[in-house]
């Protein structure tokens, strides 16, 4: 399954790698959830609020939903989980903060870490079991779409010695086998629904489209845009 936030709705959501099963988790009560992570050995969900300075956590289902803390919470950002520990940013701050769940109402402060500090994540080989590398990978490519985005870990990887041409994705919508092959751009599945082949090409008329040119000063917030001329 993936996770990921959505700050536009304010929303935590899931779906199957394939897009299907999707669900929303929460929809209430959130404001700007930028950090959004898993607890993979008992499937707990923690995410930072932005706004409402507090860390929550539910069952990865969404079931249970409580807070784990408000206390020293400032503008958190992105969020992590090792060993009963969370870690999570502060970027306005440049800090690193910790707490460990045992003792929720400790927070504390562990180093600078330099000049705006937008993601953390801790990498061991509990969160990379074999078989699970490309799928982080790919995981890593869409963040600059989507927010926070990871896979849940499971004992077995249905994708390993799948018969799929190109790629495979897990699905939890093809219970039988748990995965479903897809295709790169410019190629569509065959009547096997495992080897991709090419898609005829169709010829389009071109149209001039008028566009806008916009420069980035320091954050896709601060932009200036203009409209070239025809």
């Amino acid at each position: 399954m993936l996770y990921w936030t959505d700050v536009g709705t304010d929303r935590i959501e899931k779906a199957s790698m394939d897009g299907t099963s999707r669900t929303v988790l929460h929809s209430t009560g959130l404001s700007t959830v930028y950090g959004l992570t898993l607890d993979y050995a008992n499937q707990i969900l923690y995410w930072a609020d932005y706004n409402n300075n507090r860390i929550e956590k539910s069952f990865a289902n969404g079931s249970n939903r409580v807070l784990v803390t408000s206390t020293a919470i400032i503008n958190p950002w992105t969020i992590t989980f090792y060993d009963g520990i969370l870690y999570w940013t502060v970027w306005n701050q440049n800090s690193l903060y910790k707490l460990n769940l045992s003792t929720p109402s400790i927070v504390t402060r562990i180093v600078n870490v330099g000049s705006d500090p937008y993601g953390i994540h801790v990498v061991t080989e509990e969160r990379q079991p074999e078989g699970m590398l490309i799928m982080l990978q790919a995981s890593h490519n869409a963040s600059y779409f989507i927010l926070s985005l990871f896979i849940i870990h499971t004992a077995y990887n249905d994708c390993l010695g799948n018969n799929c041409s190109h790629i495979c994705v897990l699905s939890a919508s093809h219970a039988s086998h748990g995965y479903r092959c897809l295709c790169p751009v410019g190629l569509e599945l065959d009547d096997t629904m495992s080897d991709c082949r090419g898609i005829i090409q169709r010829h389009f008329d071109l149209q001039v489209i008028n566009f806008v040119v916009c420069s980035t000063i320091r954050s896709p917030v601060h932009s200036s845009c203009q409209h070239p001329a025809n």
